[in-house]
């Protein structure tokens, strides 16, 4: 074999790996143009999925506007109570405020789960058993609405009396006992209602 024949055949050998380096280079070329078409179509996707989530908060909060006013509006007499004592504290003055009223029962049944809601996790009831003037037990009752917003009466049993006037009331109030959130958690739910 002479010179010729070598360069030919070293030529050929350099223009076959020229050729493999092409086809490598063009098929990642070709996977890289693959990759960035489904990047761009999951980008798409991800733009529509983003404006249309934008879409539905927008109008969620254009409707729920009155009902997260509500909220701000009773949001501190909701936290006034906090804990069972809170409670307690809150109960027990609130019904001893009308004079001649004779109580033979009063004090706070233990916290109990409120399964009914996710905001109002707990709540205490207050009981009181009591005999006075008719108008005196009313009047008592409107003085529980008036500076225990939150609460509800959830039982009232109104019998006569012994003398005249007098009623016999037994009642029972639910308090919403709301626990202190953590900062992160409360400043988090101050900034989504807003």
């Amino acid at each position: 074999m002479n010179q010729k024949h070598l360069a030919s055949v070293l030529l050929f050998a350099v223009m076959i790996a020229f050729c493999q380096g092409v086809l490598m280079l063009h098929k990642k070329h070709q996977a890289a143009e693959e990759a960035a078409e489904a990047a761009e179509a999951r980008l798409n996707t991800a733009t529509q999925m983003h404006s249309n989530a934008l879409m539905v908060l927008t109008k969620t909060k254009e409707t729920t506007a009155p009902l997260r006013t509500y909220f701000r509006m009773w949001l501190p007499e909701f936290e006034k109570i906090d804990s069972e004592l809170k409670a307690k504290d809150a109960f027990l003055p609130t019904i001893k405020r009308i004079p001649n009223i004779v109580f033979f029962d009063q004090g706070m049944n233990p916290l109990a789960p409120n399964k009914e809601s996710v905001f109002v996790t707990q709540r205490a009831a207050g009981r009181a058993r009591m005999v006075g003037d008719y108008q005196k037990c009313l009047q008592m009752l409107s003085m529980v609405e008036r500076e225990l917003p939150t609460s509800r009466i959830s039982s009232v049993e109104i019998r006569k009396g012994e003398r005249a006037n007098d009623i016999e009331v037994s009642l029972l109030v639910e308090l919403p006992v709301i626990p202190p959130t953590a900062p992160a958690a409360g400043s988090a739910l101050t900034a989504a209602n807003k």
